[in-house]
């Protein structure tokens, strides 16, 4: 019993809140897009926390079609960043889902993509 206790207060001492970082979206579908087109995107993050600076620490696609970069890497309390996505669909028709996973001192989120090639 006593080990279950601990293991269930580590999840949630290494959980982070999710009020603390706030997305204006954490997917975008294109819809139906044409082949070989490359498309934009922006999420937009918030830091809610006024006990530290939120920090970007990395940006990672899941393929090398697309790419993103943050706006700036260290966020103040009540600042926001944009995380800037370019995603080149290629020739293969069909529904697209991507992903992007960001990874920041207070944990890490998945963003998602969709696009139907026609």
């Amino acid at each position: 019993m006593k080990i279950a206790f601990l293991l269930i207060s580590l999840i949630f001492q290494f959980n982070i809140p999710i009020n603390l970082i706030d997305w204006d979206k954490t997917s975008h579908n294109f819809g139906n897009v044409n082949k070989n087109e490359t498309l934009k995107t922006e999420f937009k993050c918030y830091n809610n926390d006024s006990s530290q600076v939120l920090i970007i620490e990395n940006v990672v696609p899941s393929c090398g079609c697309i790419v993103s970069k943050p706006s700036k890497n260290k966020i103040p309390f009540k600042d926001s960043a944009i995380i800037e996505v370019n995603f080149n669909v290629g020739k293969k028709k069909g529904l697209h889902h991507k992903d992007i996973v960001v990874y920041t001192n207070k944990g890490f989120i998945e963003l998602s993509l969709k696009a139907n090639v026609l």
